[in-house]
């Protein structure tokens, strides 16, 4: 099947009650040269992307996560597990409140009510 044929849709089902079950996207690179990046989907909503990054010359490969919270990004953990990426940023469209350390002050009073 040729490249550009095939589906890059993935479901994948949650392992626990806290996590949704999501589906995964792999995106079309805006350029040649792009590392894959993925989109996360909760429902048929966007709720955020995982994408490849490269840290300094390591041959190991990491995944950076990134999470929408009231219509900004928010960079979450980078680590070697892609997989583990996609769970954390389904979990974050459910509870961000997990993930206090990546959000600013702003954000924090958004997710706690307060104005």
């Amino acid at each position: 099947m040729p490249f550009f044929e095939r589906r890059f849709d993935d479901r994948h089902m949650a392992d626990d009650a806290a996590t949704p079950d999501y589906t995964t996207r792999l995106m079309w690179p805006k350029r040649r040269l792009d590392l894959p990046e993925w989109e996360v989907m909760v429902g048929g909503r966007i709720v955020g992307w995982v994408r490849q990054v490269r840290i300094g010359r390591s041959s190991v490969v990491f995944f950076e996560a990134t999470g929408m919270l009231d219509g900004e990004r928010v960079r979450l953990e980078v680590t070697a597990d892609r997989d583990e990426r996609f769970r954390v940023v389904a979990e974050f469209s459910v509870a961000p409140q997990r993930y206090r350390r990546h959000l600013t002050n702003r954000q924090l009073r958004s997710i706690s009510g307060q104005s």
